[in-house]
Formats: C-alpha cells, structure tokens, sequence
C-alpha cells in the first residue's frame, strides 16, 4: 500500500513505528495533504446519501488518492457507535494504517469528523490516565 506515495526513501519501515509515522507525514505533507498527487481531488466534497452503514451522507473514496475526508471516514467506520474515543486512540489506530498520517493533520481530521460525520467533542474522565482529556463520541 505504500506505493500511494510515488518516493523512495531506502529505508525500511516496516520494524520502526516512528520511521513510519514520519514517513506518511512527510509524504502527505509533500503531496499538500493528500496521499498522491494523481487525480487530486478538487477542494469541494462532493456529497452522497449512504443507506448502507447507516452514516446518512458520506463521500466517494478515489482509491488513487485519498484525502482528509477519507480519513475522518475511516475513523468513522472504525469507531462507529462508540462514547468517549479518546484522541490517543484515534491517533494510535492511524499509526498502523498504511496510508493515513497520525499527524500533520490532526485539527483538519477533528474538524471532518465534527462537520461531516457528526461526531461530537468533549471532555471526558480517562481512567488509564486519571485525567479529563477531550474525547470523540460516535454514536447518533
């Protein structure tokens, strides 16, 4: 799959988490927030009804080159139905993806999330921390 991001660096990435996580940063980051530049789509989302999975809206996924929106719908499907999806589970679900960044983009994938696929911040008590931490919540 990481043949999305058309450059060769050398390095193995498959036994370094964190080779990884900055390699598809810094390729998004080089293709401006997109997986490749081919079939770039343009910065409006086209919209569909989906009576599928039960998300109402969604978008059409170009599987040449995946965006923002792409990601939000990923997490989306992954966390459906879920309360209180703290922000270090999301990102560690993007870590091991092949394609999606776990950073560069965190606020944009917050905002999709909120905008297009009515999940909702807040605060939450985490337990394995002990702490209030801002949460997503999935469910409708």
């Amino acid at each position: 799959m990481l043949h999305h991001f058309r450059f060769t660096t050398g390095i193995d990435l498959s036994s370094n988490i964190e080779g990884f996580k900055l390699y598809k940063k810094c390729a998004w980051k080089v293709f401006e927030g997109h997986s490749s530049l081919k079939n770039k789509p343009s910065r409006f989302i086209q919209m569909e009804l989906d009576f599928s999975n039960g998300a109402g809206v969604t978008t059409p996924t170009d599987d040449t080159c995946y965006g923002i929106n792409d990601i939000a719908k990923y997490l989306r499907s992954e966390f459906a139905g879920r309360k209180h999806v703290f922000l270090d589970e999301l990102w560690d679900a993007l870590d091991y993806h092949p394609i999606f960044p776990s950073e560069g983009y965190r606020n944009e994938i917050k905002k999709e999330l909120c905008d297009y696929y009515d999940a909702r911040t807040e605060m939450a008590f985490n337990p394995k921390t002990g702490k209030r931490q801002q949460a997503i919540s999935f469910v409708d």
